[in-house]
C-alpha cells in the first residue's frame, strides 16, 4: 500500500515538481494550498507525513503544526518545515520536529521521509561491520542534520559516529580511531572555530571538513586558511559529498596498503661507499718513466701516513708527541700532492695551521682523523707500479 505525503505549499510550481518526483517513487500526493485546507486534508485522509513550508502567503506552518498537535486522531503524524530561510525563533520553535531548506535536493528530502517512516535500512546498515573500514564524525549540535548525513552515507558501507558538540566529540576522538570529521561551523557555545583549534592543540592530523550554510567564497576562504581540507555547503550536495568522501577514503586504504607493503619488505641495507683519496695523476707525470722513484716516493708516503695513524690514534698525547705529529703532517702535505685529491691537501694545510696556533686543544683538533688516515693508508696498500 502507497504512503501518503500531505504537501501544504502555495507556490503551485513547488508542488508539481515535489509531486512528480514523490509520485515516482511510489507515494501518493496529497496537495493543501492554504493552512486551513492542510488542516482539513490531514484530518480526512490521514496522511503518513506532512510537508509544509513555514511562513508564506496563506500558510503559516507553526500553527499548522500546533493545531494538528492538539488533534488526537493526527496529532502523530511526522512533521517536516521546509522553507528557503530559518530565522533563529523558527528554529526554536522547530525543535520538536524536522525541518529542511527548501533549496536542498529532492533526494535529500527523501531521506528524511524515508527516515520518519522507517522505510530507509539505515539502521542496519550502521552496525560496526567488518567492511566498514573508514570512520567519519559527524560534529553538529541539531540532531537531524546529524541524522541527515548518516542517511545521505547510508549506502557507502562507512562507519558513522555522531556528535552533539565540540566537546563531546574531543572525547569520541580519545576513544576511536577517526579517518574525517565533518564539523559544524555555528553550534552554541563551543562552535567550529574553537573546536578546530582544540583539534589542533591535540595534534590531530585527520582531514576535517567545515559544515556550514555559508555559501560565499570569502567564508570559504576563511575556512581554507584556519585549516579545513574541504567545505560542505548547505544544503549538501549529495553527488558531490560522496564522491568526496569516496576519493578521500580511497586514497587513504590506498596509502595503508602502501605502508603495510613497505612494512612487510625490509629495505636492504645500503653500504656507504668510503671516498676515494687518491690521485695519482701528478705522481705519474713527473716520474715519467722513472718506476724506482715512483716506488721510492711511494715508499715515503706511506710510511708517513702510517706514523700519523699511529700517532692519532694514541691517547696520550705528549708535547713532543705533538712536535713530531706537526712535522709528519708537514712532510704528509708535501707528498700529498703526488697522492692525494687537491681537497685532502688543503683540508691537511688547514689541520697544520690549527696545530700551530692551538697547540694545547690537539685532542679536539684530531676528532676523525684516526679513521680518516686508516682508509688513506689501506686504499695506499692498494696501489700497484
Amino acid at each position: 500500500m502507497k504512503k501518503k505525503v500531505l504537501i501544504v505549499d502555495s507556490d503551485v510550481k513547488n508542488i508539481k515538481l515535489l509531486g512528480k518526483f514523490l509520485t515516482k517513487h511510489s507515494f501518493l500526493v496529497l496537495v493543501a494550498t492554504n493552512t486551513k485546507q492542510g488542516i482539513a486534508i490531514a484530518k480526512a485522509k490521514m496522511p503518513d507525513i506532512i510537508i509544509s513550508e513555514v511562513r508564506v502567503p496563506e500558510i503559516n506552518g507553526l500553527d499548522l503544526y500546533e493545531v494538528l498537535k492538539k488533534n488526537k486522531s493526527v496529532k502523530n503524524i511526522p512533521f517536516i518545515f521546509i522553507s528557503s530561510t530559518f530565522d533563529d525563533q523558527f528554529i526554536k520553535s522547530a525543535q520538536k520536529t524536522d525541518y529542511i531548506s527548501k533549496r536542498c535536493s529532492p533526494e535529500e528530502l527523501l531521506i528524511k521521509i524515508n527516515n520518519h517512516l522507517h522505510l530507509s535500512p539505515s539502521k542496519k546498515i550502521f552496525n560496526h561491520k567488518k567492511n566498514m573500514d573508514f570512520t567519519i564524525l559527524v560534529v553538529d549540535d541539531i540532531e537531524v542534520n546529524r541524522n541527515l548525513i548518516e542517511e545521505i552515507l547510508a549506502d557507502q558501507s562507512l562507519r558513522i559516529l555522531k556528535s552533539p558538540g565540540g566537546e563531546d566529540s574531543i572525547k569520541k576522538i580519545k576513544e576511536n580511531e577517526i579517518d574525517l570529521i565533518l564539523l559544524d561551523i555555528e553550534m552554541p557555545g563551543m562552535d567550529g572555530w574553537k573546536t578546530f583549534d582544540f583539534y589542533k592543540k591535540m595534534g590531530i592530523i585527520v582531514p576535517v571538513w567545515a559544515v556550514t550554510a555559508h555559501s560565499d567564497r570569502v567564508f570559504e576562504k576563511k575556512c581554507y586558511e584556519y585549516g579545513f581540507k574541504e567545505v560542505v555547503s548547505k544544503p549538501i550536495d549529495i553527488t558531490k559529498l560522496k564522491n568526496s568522501i569516496e576519493k578521500i577514503r580511497t586514497t587513504t586504504l590506498r596509502n595503508a596498503v602502501e605502508v603495510k607493503k613497505k612494512k612487510s619488505v625490509a629495505p636492504a641495507p645500503v653500504k656507504k661507499k668510503k671516498p676515494d683519496y687518491l690521485d695519482t695523476t701528478y705522481l705519474m707525470r713527473v716520474t715519467k718513466n722513472d718506476i724506482k722513484l715512483r716506488k721510492q716516493t711511494y715508499t715515503k708516503f706511506y710510511k708517513n701516513v702510517c706514523k700519523l695513524h699511529n700517532y692519532f690514534t694514541d691517547s696520550k698525547l705528549t708535547d713532543s708527541t705533538n712536535e713530531l705529529l706537526r712535522r709528519e703532517l708537514h712532510t704528509f702535505i708535501n707528498l700529498a700532492h703526488y697522492f692525494c685529491k687537491n681537497e685532502i691537501v688543503k683540508k691537511a694545510k688547514q689541520f697544520e695551521q690549527q696545530f700551530k696556533h692551538k697547540p694545547k686543544n690537539s685532542s679536539e683538533i684530531i676528532t676523525g682523523l684516526p679513521l680518516f688516515f686508516n682508509d688513506l693508508k689501506k686504499q695506499l696498500e692498494k696501489l700497484k707500479f
